[in-house]
């Protein structure tokens, strides 16, 4: 295997006969083993907007990213209905990323899923931001941007799981949401589908660490020395390890409509059941290939798993006659 980046180069480009700034990066790829070779190389955007904004009377900073490298900067994200997966799960289409307040990525965070990180934003008509939904518009050279307060009529999600953040579309486009923590969730008026979520609880530690790790704090130098340096305390606070789960939802799952002022339930998230696929079964064969996938309550299929910070073990697995005699056991493998 072998893999090149070439440094960034920048130039100058025409956006709807505008005069536009950009760079772009070049990169090389190429595997071979046996008779099998492969090779790819690709051009990505090497430029991004940064600047600010004032909501709620307040500034915030704000950077655009050129996430799908075409040269614009104002290219919604939703479902890419060309493309059918196997397992029946909505395809994304990328369009451009916004960050607002962007902070440093000391977790999990997927820069594909917008809902593992709660800065980040795919440029559409609505952004909820807050309490609050906004008009965004974007000029194609990323110039300019505008966040409006919407006049849209808003009504109500819930989920029985609190501290999910999703990624819904309907006629209105693709929109974040997300509860706080509470279950519930403000959304515009109209019929809605699930995209993807992420669902994060807080670090759980056993009682007995708990304990321990408050017997050290007491006698640590650190914490002495952090309530005269509050930089110093600030820079050895320990990284998150939250326990999250990720989902994609299939394409038939059923939209829920949204009237204003009233609630309506949409249903995913655990119980998580493992569903087992076995392909290549052909008679007089001695050999298959087996799947595993966990499915959530909306038919929704897990993309990725994490109990405190890692990533849990291997499932296992056996196969066993009719009688009970096992004739067959192993792992699973990620990926």
């Amino acid at each position: 295997m072998n893999q090149a980046s070439f440094p960034a180069v920048d130039l100058t480009i025409d956006v709807n006969g505008k005069k536009v700034d950009y760079a772009f990066r070049f990169s090389v790829y190429s595997y071979q083993s046996g008779t099998y070779a492969y090779a790819n190389a690709s051009l990505n955007a090497a430029a991004y907007r940064d600047g600010e904004i004032e909501l709620d009377g307040k500034k915030r900073r704000v950077v655009l990213v050129d996430f799908n490298s075409n040269g614009r900067f104002d290219d919604s994200g939703g479902v890419n209905d060309k493309v059918n997966l196997s397992d029946g799960s909505v395809y994304p289409k990328m369009g451009d990323m916004l960050y607002i307040d962007p902070q440093p990525a000391t977790a999990y965070r997927n820069p594909y899923d917008s809902t593992s990180s709660e800065d980040q934003y795919q440029v559409n008509k609505l952004i909820a931001w807050g309490d609050r939904f906004y008009d965004l518009k974007i000029d194609p050279s990323g110039d300019t941007l505008s966040l409006e307060p919407s006049a849209t009529p808003v009504g109500y999600l819930t989920n029985p799981n609190k501290g999910f953040r999703a990624v819904i579309y309907g006629d209105q486009g693709a929109l974040e949401i997300s509860d706080r923590g509470t279950g519930k969730t403000p959304v515009p008026e109209g019929q809605w589908k699930l995209m993807s979520y992420t669902i994060e609880l807080p670090e759980a530690a056993e009682p007995e660490a708990k304990e321990k790790e408050k017997e050290q704090e007491k006698s640590s130098v650190l914490e002495i020395l952090s309530n005269v340096l509050p930089s110093l305390a600030a820079g050895s606070a320990a990284i998150p390890r939250p326990t999250i789960v990720s989902a994609r939802a299939k394409t038939d799952f059923t939209a829920v409509k949204v009237v204003a002022g009233e609630t309506a339930e949409m249903r995913f998230g655990p119980p998580y059941q493992p569903n087992v696929e076995a392909s290549n079964l052909r008679k007089g064969m001695s050999q298959a290939s087996l799947s595993m996938s966990l499915v959530g309550a909306g038919g929704e299929v897990c993309s990725s798993l994490r109990v405190n910070g890692s990533q849990p073990s291997a499932p296992e697995f056996t196969i066993s006659t009719k009688d009970g005699e096992e004739v067959a056991a192993g792992k699973f493998q990620y990926g």
